[in-house]
């Protein structure tokens, strides 16, 4: 069976075997059923109003994505270009709040395939054994239902599974999806003013049209 065109263009150099093999492997993953998510989703995200910090501008104020008041209906009907930049901050501090790897994944429908959809691995980071990080990644995503994201931290306990939809309606208390910058906290929680230096290390993504 044959992915359908905009499944063959989810990533850059992803191949249609490619797809299915990455399928098969989230199958395996340790999961959350969407379905299951309660109103507040469990991946928090804070929303850029501004650039990211430089020698001109030493901070960035950052907002709750569920504290923005409506997303974009435009992305809802054009599908949006999310590039995954990688970590922002000091990543030395997620050593010492016992993070090991971070898996960060998005779900992508196949309803054309009866099975629902996938989890494919947009980008991924470890320190144990030998440290290493994904490099900046782009792709087109349908977001119908809203962008769904999930991230995996494994920790000396464990893997740990944290997912979020940002969607682009105004529905309260969901996380709204719009084009700028986001930024995942592995650790939970993010500032309001985001420092490069001196905060938490956070995951860059950011979004457009497609």
């Amino acid at each position: 069976m044959e992915p359908s065109e905009n499944q063959s263009t989810l990533l850059p150099n992803l191949r249609r075997r490619d797809l299915l093999a990455f399928g098969t492997g989230a199958a395996l993953l340790p999961s959350v059923s969407w379905a299951r998510l309660e109103s507040r989703d469990g991946l928090a995200l804070g929303y850029c109003r501004e650039p990211l910090p430089d020698a001109e501008s030493p901070a960035t104020s950052v907002v709750a994505a569920d504290r923005l008041e409506a997303g974009d209906p435009e992305l809802a009907r054009r599908g949006a270009r999310v590039t995954v930049h990688g970590l922002v901050g000091d990543p030395e501090r997620l050593g010492r709040l016992g993070i090991r790897a971070l898996d960060l994944q998005v779900h992508f429908p196949l309803t054309e395939a009866g099975c629902g959809g996938v989890d494919v691995r947009a980008w991924s980071c470890q320190w144990l054994p030998v440290e290493q990080s994904g490099s900046p990644n782009a792709f087109t995503a349908p977001i119908e239902d809203g962008l769904r994201l999930a991230l995996e931290i494994e920790t000396p306990l464990g893997v740990e599974r944290r997912e979020a939809v940002l969607v682009t309606g105004r529905e309260s208390g969901r996380q709204k999806l719009r084009s700028g910058r986001y930024l995942i906290a592995p650790g939970g929680t993010f500032p309001r003013r985001f420092d490069a230096e001196g905060s938490e290390p956070l995951i860059e993504v950011t979004v457009e049209a497609a």
